[in-house]
């Protein structure tokens, strides 16, 4: 059995999700699980066409922040997928995945879309909203939803490398 996942925060979680489109297409070497923190998925996000929820991007990571981490990610690259996750035509074939994100943060709508484009393409899929949060509240160690989520995020790596019983 191969048990490698792919996961991360913030852009790394972006990453580990271009990571499984990028091993789904070229077939070079499998990824069982995806595990992904409000990941940065989406450069629309933020820009003028696409401002999103007013109530979110306001705190840590803002809409100006994050066009300016896509322009020095993407460079002069066209913004397609595997690099941009929610570009991607089609999720179909990626692995199952396990997705939490902040209610208050500038990523969940992306989040929210991207969890149920992976549904609708017969994915399994977990979702998790944090509520009143915001981007990287894990900072926050001994808050009672940090603790939360370190079980979440423990417990969805074990039962995605089939560690469990």
């Amino acid at each position: 059995m191969t048990r490698i996942a792919s996961g991360g925060e913030r852009a790394g979680g972006g990453l580990a999700a271009s990571l499984a489109l990028y091993a789904r297409d070229q077939a070079e070497f499998p990824i069982c699980y995806q595990l992904l923190t409000y990941p940065m998925i989406d450069d629309r996000t933020g820009d003028e066409a696409h401002p999103g929820d007013p109530l979110t991007g306001e705190f840590v990571w803002t809409r100006e922040r994050n066009q300016l981490g896509w322009s020095y990610y993407l460079g002069a690259t066209v913004p397609a997928a595997p690099h941009v996750p929610s570009r991607a035509t089609s999720l179909e074939g990626l692995p199952p995945a396990w997705i939490s994100t902040a209610a208050l943060d500038l990523f969940r709508d992306e989040n929210i879309e991207y969890a149920q484009r992976l549904l609708k393409a017969s994915v399994p899929t977990e979702l998790i909203v944090y509520p009143g949060t915001c981007h990287g509240f894990q900072m926050a160690p001994d808050a009672k939803v940090t603790k939360q989520y370190l079980s979440d995020h423990a417990g969805a790596l074990s039962r995605g490398l089939k560690l469990g019983t």
